[in-house]
């Protein structure tokens, strides 16, 4: 399991733990708020071995972080095969959001990139992918879990930005394009 921060990644098993590369560090689960610490403060990746297996690990996230549930979309354009991207508070980013009391995953999904980039999709394809990220705001720690589905629009459609969420801009990439866009984006959206 994965759990990123901004531009970097935690990864979290219960079986032996794995051979650290050069870019972060390896500990164990006997003190957690350190492993936290390393990705949130020393920003560098780190490797978790949970010696008593995951439970404990989802315990201690349970106790300090709001559990936060989220969908999205990479949606697609069948005419021409680019795919939308926006910029959201000066990175590029994919149109999500927040699951509302009530929603399914896809509905919710279906819905932010409505809201986010005013293209109305009629259906969410297939779930791609889920992802965890960590963030402070409000002064709390939330975990966030986002689930992505595919998406499609037969055209090119006009983009309206929602700025009142900090999304300047939306526009449609090649793979290649949005690969290189998301190289300095955050870690989890170089995930989907």
């Amino acid at each position: 399991m994965k759990i990123f921060f901004e531009y970097w990644c935690m990864t979290v098993s219960a079986d032996e733990p794995v051979t650290m590369p050069e870019n972060g560090l390896s500990m164990d689960d006997s003190d957690l708020p350190a492993c936290f610490a390393v990705l949130t403060e020393g920003h560098q990746n780190v490797w978790v071995h949970c010696q008593q297996g995951l439970r404990r690990f989802w315990q201690y996230c349970r106790e300090n972080y709001i559990f936060v549930k989220a969908a999205g979309g990479l949606v697609h354009n069948a005419a021409d095969g680019r795919e939308l991207m926006i910029s959201r508070n000066g990175h590029w980013d994919l149109p999500k959001g927040m699951v509302e009391p009530g929603e399914t995953l896809r509905q919710a999904a279906l819905r932010e990139v409505a809201e986010e980039t005013g293209i109305h999709v009629a259906t969410a394809g297939q779930l791609l992918k889920k992802t965890i990220h960590i963030y402070n705001l409000y002064g709390g720690w939330h975990i966030k879990q986002t689930s992505w589905f595919s998406m499609e629009v037969p055209e090119p459609c006009p983009l309206v930005p929602q700025t009142e969420e900090g999304i300047t801009a939306g526009e449609w990439f090649t793979t290649a394009e949005r690969h290189q866009r998301l190289s300095t984006s955050f870690a989890s959206l170089r995930e989907i």
